[in-house]
């Protein structure tokens, strides 16, 4: 997704640890400024980081914020039993939530239509 030079990626990381090469690769090769990562698997005690990013951490989810976009972060919202983190940064001129969800939905999530 991309918004007046803005690029968001999202991805089911599988599992972080072990994987921070390729991380850094999609950052740099796709010039990320959001990252969504779901499925972590990191331990409370971890703490990722990124050259150039605030990385926020929730449970098996992280978002990865390029430190020159203006935004604010939403930790630990609860969408019908569903956990997401995530942030709030102007798209199209608009205040846009931007989240990451654990995948696959096994909560028994149902989508309206």
């Amino acid at each position: 997704m991309e918004d007046a030079g803005r690029a968001v990626e999202a991805w089911n990381a599988d599992g972080l640890r072990g994987k921070g090469h390729y991380l850094r690769h999609i950052l740099r090769t796709h010039d990320v400024d959001v990252a969504l990562i779901s499925e972590t698997h990191l331990r409370p005690t971890d703490r990722p980081s990124a050259a150039g990013y605030l990385v926020y951490c929730e449970k098996h989810l992280a978002a990865l914020v390029r430190r020159r976009i203006h935004h604010r972060a939403i930790h630990a919202v609860n969408l019908t039993g569903i956990l997401t983190l995530g942030v709030e940064l102007e798209l199209g001129g608009q205040p846009t939530n931007v989240l990451a969800t654990p995948w696959p939905l096994t909560t028994g999530f149902t989508p309206r239509t």
